[in-house]
């Protein structure tokens, strides 16, 4: 069998060529983690995460732009309760939408 053009479906556009080459390893290939909480003008360190912080969601754009400037391509937002359940089954019915709503 002789193929007079080789199929490159998996190169068509920019996206699929990131998602299909190979491994490398730099800044637009990370995630960065935000913490989300509820209040107005706060920012507190996570003692156990050195150099990461809990926002409220007013304080969001401003780091979400230093992020941009930064080269920083992807965000994953973590809502973190003021108070936590009891029961790992009671967070079931818990409406947080801190994550939802930034």
């Amino acid at each position: 069998m002789e193929l007079t053009k080789r199929p490159r479906r998996l190169r068509g556009s920019e996206n699929l060529r990131k998602m299909v080459r190979e491994t490398r390893m730099d800044k637009s290939s990370l995630m960065y983690p935000m913490f989300v909480m509820e209040g107005e003008n706060k920012e507190e360190e996570i003692p156990s995460m050195t150099g990461q912080y809990r926002y409220s969601l007013d304080r969001l754009p401003y780091k979400l732009e230093q992020l941009s400037k930064a080269g920083v391509g992807s965000v994953m937002f973590f809502g973190i309760p003021d108070i936590l359940p009891k029961y790992s089954s009671e967070s079931l019915t818990v409406k947080l939408g801190y994550t939802s709503n930034s």
